[in-house]
């Protein structure tokens, strides 16, 4: 089982919604994303996988976190009227069984469930025309053990 799935079929979600977003690859920093790059960037952060043993396979939960940023420029209040449709889309599309199911057959990917936890929005204390939208999901995994 390769955890790095997650990364992703995440970013496969992403891009299905939109194709102009680009994937911010820093493995745990969001801080030193590069101003020029806010404006639909976006970041995959997974934690350490809790687990389940069975006679014959092995499950693991894993929670991400996606961070998605948008620059307001002039109209903040539509930028994330905006945001939050485009991250509702990407969370509805994450969460499909049919997205889940297109992966797994072109992958032989272990993921079998995707679950929707939360989808938050803020600005970047230092910028207020900056907006980002937190989406957070519990992927669940599969492995043949035996």
């Amino acid at each position: 089982m390769k955890i790095s799935k997650v990364r992703t079929y995440l970013s496969n979600q992403v891009k299905t919604i939109d194709s102009d977003f680009y994937e911010w690859e820093d493995a745990f920093n969001i801080d030193n994303i590069p101003s020029n790059i806010k404006d639909k960037s976006y970041h995959i952060a997974y934690e350490i996988p809790t687990s389940a043993d069975f006679d014959t396979h092995l499950e693991d939960a894993i929670d991400v976190t996606v961070s998605v940023f948008f620059k307001g420029y002039r109209t903040p209040a539509a930028t994330l009227d905006t945001a939050m449709d485009l991250c509702n889309d990407i969370r509805i599309q994450a969460v499909k069984k049919e997205s889940i199911e297109a992966f797994r057959s072109t992958d032989d990917n272990p993921i079998f469930g995707v679950i929707s936890n939360s989808i938050v929005p803020t600005t970047i204390p230092s910028n207020d025309n900056q907006v980002v939208i937190t989406l957070q999901f519990t992927i669940r995994m599969a492995q043949t053990i035996c």
